[in-house]
């Protein structure tokens, strides 16, 4: 019965993702066209707004069908893959929203021992991913940061530094709950349901490893990934 249930949640969350994709995909490519057919500076503001706003629904529609099947997520595709071209191709689109905001966003040099190493490669992208975006998101000036080093023995961290708000002592055992943000008025401020933090920590538990926060209020955050498969 629990085996049938989790199947129809499933089934439900797909049919629910499909049927609200359609019409915001719709919203998205009438907008842009618009902007780009229309002369008008205020229609192509309102454009802009209406096309930022079906993506904002977009990106939070992808997160609760990622949330909702990460707990039943089968890991059997564990690769071997060049650490280097991954995040070339990872990073860019990053680098682009924090350079919207005058921030710089920056990839330190990549050890030895970590350039060739097996993961699964989807997981991985959607951690470094919510990890990277919510830097950007939560900081105003400065810099953010992916180092990535070896740890033991066939493990491998990775290190999300931002210079952004941080996260007060009272709220940082709650950040990786879903729908969790530092405070209540953050998802106004930011955008966003706090549905991030939450796949990144059901992501890194079912390959194995852990995250930890380190920050203070007004002083920016540290996340710190560890997950084993490092391949020498």
């Amino acid at each position: 019965m629990e085996r049938e249930l989790v199947t129809m949640r499933e089934r439900f969350y797909a049919n629910m993702s499909h049927e609200l994709r359609t019409p915001l995909n719709g919203i998205c490519g009438m907008s842009e066209l618009i902007k780009m057919s229309s002369q008008d500076a205020e229609i192509v503001d309102n454009a802009t707004i209406i096309l930022r706003s079906a993506q904002t629904l977009t990106r939070l529609l992808d997160d609760v069908l990622v949330l909702s099947q990460s707990q039943n997520i089968q890991i059997d595709h564990i690769q071997e893959i060049s650490l280097e071209d991954f995040l070339a191709e990872l990073v860019p689109p990053l680098q682009h929203q924090a350079e919207a905001k005058g921030l710089i966003l920056s990839i330190k040099s990549i050890p030895l021992e970590c350039k060739q190493i097996e993961c699964e490669p989807a997981m991985l992208r959607q951690i470094l991913w919510n990890l990277l975006s919510n830097s950007v998101k939560f900081t105003h000036t400065g810099e953010v940061s992916l180092q990535v080093s070896a740890q033991k023995r066939e493990q491998i961290c990775f290190h999300v530094r931002d210079t952004g708000i941080g996260i007060d002592a009272s709220q940082r055992e709650r950040i990786f709950e879903a729908f969790v943000q530092e405070d209540a008025s953050d998802s106004r401020k930011f955008g966003g349901a706090g549905m991030g933090l939450a796949i990144v920590h059901r992501f890194v538990q079912q390959l194995g490893g852990s995250i930890e926060v380190s920050s203070d209020k007004g002083r920016g955050s540290e996340f710190i990934v560890t997950l084993n498969r490092i391949k020498k």
